[in-house]
């Protein structure tokens, strides 16, 4: 009943929100959105026997308070100075607001992302009600609850299933290789932390337009007597400790937060359009494009195509995809499973996609200032971001149809019923890529 009852509220200022320029740049916190909502016949005499699903989990609250309490730290230095302008006020006691509704909830999902998940499941079940027709499922998480809740909230969009349908495992974090595999990488965490990102990264801090998104930001909250004071190296305290802080450090918190609020909008209630009003005020759209392609940059070089397709960023996703071969394998061979539903992080979906090239998510780029013009978090990984392989049957030949967030996409292999392919080609064609992958190792 409450997702009945917050409905039209979200429906309405979420309406809002997509109408303007900020909902393009909210980067990996965007909200998700089905991508395609009519789907290509599939031929004659197929349908479907068996989904591999693997998503995100749902819109959430920030995974911590830090961003909070820093931003509220400073703004609150600056009140205590008289350094606020009237904005920075508003913004002080939004932030303030918004901080209370967070607490106690940092890493849930919020109701958007309830929302979000009951979607998907309802829309996969209708488009595919011969594989949703009381079968087994089998469900599987991270430790994290966010992925527990997300998982939770898709089978209760399902119609039709008790508890006995399903068959779920929660993955232990130190054994996790299927969906938190970069966590076990040592490899992986040394590129991670290795110059070539620091470098590309930095490039785009210490850029110009850095500086100009930062002064005219900070020109709307703070004085120029106590910007003068923020941008001379002096320690501001923040989270109980003194800390240099610039205003590029409290610019990007911010346009994090401001992200975040989307995925809040139902808990942020009658708030919620007061504050995007703000800060669509204090953020012009050309702002939050630069502050989007800075903010992308780190999940583009970490998660993405990087400048190299065949990197460790993407072969790292190796295991992920070798069992989504294997388990639809095992569902043609022994009917074990009508579906298999994964619930995990963007950093499994965003270098699945790659590793699969999916086209939009697997093209590479050696300029950081130029892989923002191919690639877009927000497309690949929002909020609930999914990959869906759905096989298809006709008595005696399996066809498979691949989608990313609900959209039919190609695959790189060649067919006569696009967006359906043989499922022994797809196979072949994936398996001889992680035996070569292996081969390199």
């Amino acid at each position: 009943m409450k997702i009945i009852k917050h409905q039209s509220f979200l429906f309405l200022f979420l309406a809002c929100a997509l109408s303007s320029n900020a909902q393009l740049y909210l980067n990996t916190k965007t909200p998700y959105q089905p991508q395609q909502k009519n789907y290509t016949a599939p031929p004659q005499g197929y349908s479907p026997v068996f989904i591999n699903y693997v998503g995100r989990h749902g819109a959430r609250f920030q995974t911590s308070a830090d961003k909070d309490t820093l931003e509220i730290a400073i703004l609150e230095q600056g009140k205590n100075a008289h350094a606020l302008t009237s904005d920075g006020l508003t913004l002080y006691k939004l932030m303030q607001l918004y901080a209370n509704i967070e607490k106690d909830k940092y890493g849930d999902i919020t109701m958007l992302g309830v929302q979000e998940q009951h979607g998907i499941a309802q829309r996969l079940q209708v488009e595919n009600p011969t594989v949703f027709n009381n079968g087994k499922l089998l469900v599987e998480m991270t430790e994290k609850l966010r992925t527990q809740q997300s998982a939770h909230e898709f089978l209760s969009g399902l119609k039709g299933y008790d508890t006995a349908a399903f068959t779920s495992i929660i993955f232990p974090a130190k054994v996790d290789s299927t969906l938190r595999f970069y966590d076990l990488s040592k490899p992986y965490k040394s590129y991670v932390s290795s110059a070539l990102i620091k470098k590309h990264i930095d490039s785009l801090t210490q850029d110009s337009r850095t500086t100009e998104v930062t002064e005219n930001v900070c020109s709307k909250i703070f004085t120029k007597r106590f910007l003068n004071y923020f941008n001379s190296g002096n320690n501001l305290k923040a989270n109980n400790e003194k800390r240099q802080i610039n205003a590029v450090t409290f610019i990007t918190s911010l346009y994090e937060i401001f992200a975040s609020m989307y995925d809040a909008a139902i808990e942020f209630k009658s708030t919620y359009p007061e504050a995007i009003d703000l800060f669509n005020k204090i953020f012009s759209a050309k702002d939050l494009q630069w502050l989007d392609q800075l903010n992308s940059a780190s999940d583009f070089y970490e998660k993405g195509p990087a400048e190299d397709i065949n990197g460790i960023q993407v072969t790292i996703a190796s295991p992920l995809l070798n069992n989504l071969i294997k388990t639809t394998d095992s569902a043609i061979a022994h009917k074990n499973y009508n579906a298999v539903l994964r619930f995990t992080h963007a950093e499994a979906i965003s270098p699945l996609a790659t590793l699969m090239e999916i086209p939009g998510a697997s093209t590479s780029s050696n300029s950081v200032y130029h892989f923002y013009e191919t690639w877009k978090a927000s497309e690949i990984i929002p909020m609930s971001a999914n990959i869906e392989w759905i096989l298809y049957f006709n008595g005696n030949n399996y066809l498979i149809k691949v989608l990313l967030n609900e959209k039919e996409v190609a695959l790189p292999l060649i067919t006569k019923s696009y967006p359906y392919y043989n499922w022994t080609d797809v196979k072949s064609y994936y398996l001889n890529k992680l035996l070569l992958i292996n081969k390199t190792k």
